[in-house]
């Protein structure tokens, strides 16, 4: 349990540096940007938090049949809209350990993950417990408007690029 800790810690602060490297890789492309956010992952480290990983098990059991895998978005969605309506639905970047990639997921009240889609299968060097996550929660009743313009999952990402123009509304925040 300690060893996983201190995995996760490393691995959240990879995936922030993986984070950062790219936003000032696009601070020097774009000198004179007036975007509020240079994208989804200035965003994220800027509007963001962290998350723990935990099992699966340690959250409600086994009784909800996680989602298809490469659906993060509408499985998240659906798990706390129709499902758990006291989990948040979350967007944002997360890692097991290699490199970070966008992503949604669940999360309770106190900041734990209920991740829909990932497997707790994954090679016996990076347990679970060891996975970072990084996101914003964001209101349901906000992402569901947005979802119904934009005839797709996932707020973030090309879908979000008018996002970047100014602060996240606080209505957008969960």
């Amino acid at each position: 349990m300690i060893a996983e800790a201190a995995t996760r810690e490393r691995n959240a602060a990879g995936l922030r540096e993986q984070l950062a490297t790219w936003v000032e890789f696009l601070r020097e492309q774009k000198p004179d940007s007036d975007l509020h956010y240079l994208g989804d992952m200035d965003m994220v480290l800027r509007e963001g938090r962290p998350y723990e990983s935990v099992k699966w098990t340690t959250w409600r059991g086994t009784g909800y049949r996680r989602g298809p895998e490469r659906r993060c978005f509408s499985n998240a969605f659906d798990l706390a809209l129709q499902h758990y309506p006291e989990l948040d639905y979350v967007e944002g970047f997360a890692t097991t350990g290699l490199i970070g990639v966008h992503h949604a997921w669940c999360a309770t009240p106190d900041g734990r993950v209920v991740d829909p889609t990932w497997r707790e299968v994954t090679r016996e060097d990076r347990p679970v417990d060891s996975w970072a996550y990084l996101g914003i929660p964001l209101d349901l009743d906000w992402v569901s408007g947005r979802l119904f313009r934009q005839d797709t999952y996932g707020i973030f990402g090309e879908n979000g690029a008018d996002l970047w123009k100014a602060p996240l509304p606080e209505e957008a925040r969960a």
